[in-house]
């Protein structure tokens, strides 16, 4: 595993992937005045919220949701209430969008994307 980090932005409500070895898969950030802070909640995802993360991102929809797959943070957390319908195209259009930079961490958002490809299995 190497630190895949992409892409660099400043816009509010931006996310990335951190951590993965490729650039569908990694640790949730989100930009929050300006910086980007580790996605974090105190309660459990949802197929929905990881859905609308990997839209956001461009893909189709999450294969894998979990926590603390991809290593530590390496920001500050940002606390995050999302509660989505799982057709939204942004975290920020989702019903409940709040987040507030906070220094510890019950959940972070770990996510592996759909890229598109299925892999081939050949059963003789």
């Amino acid at each position: 595993m190497y630190p895949l980090i992409l892409p660099i932005s400043t816009v509010e409500g931006d996310i990335r992937l951190v951590g993965g070895t490729t650039p569908n898969e990694g640790r949730v950030e989100v930009i929050k005045n300006g910086e980007y802070h580790t996605m974090c909640s105190d309660y459990s995802q949802s197929s929905r919220d990881a859905n609308v993360i990997c839209r956001q991102l461009g893909y189709p929809f999450a294969e894998i949701y979990a926590t603390g797959l991809y290593g530590p943070a390496t920001t500050d957390y940002a606390d995050f209430i999302l509660s989505c319908g799982g057709y939204e195209s942004s975290v920020l259009d989702c019903a409940r969008n709040n987040f507030t930079i906070v220094d510890r961490c019950t959940f972070d958002y770990s996510i592996k994307c759909f890229t598109g490809e299925f892999g081939l299995i050949i059963i003789q």
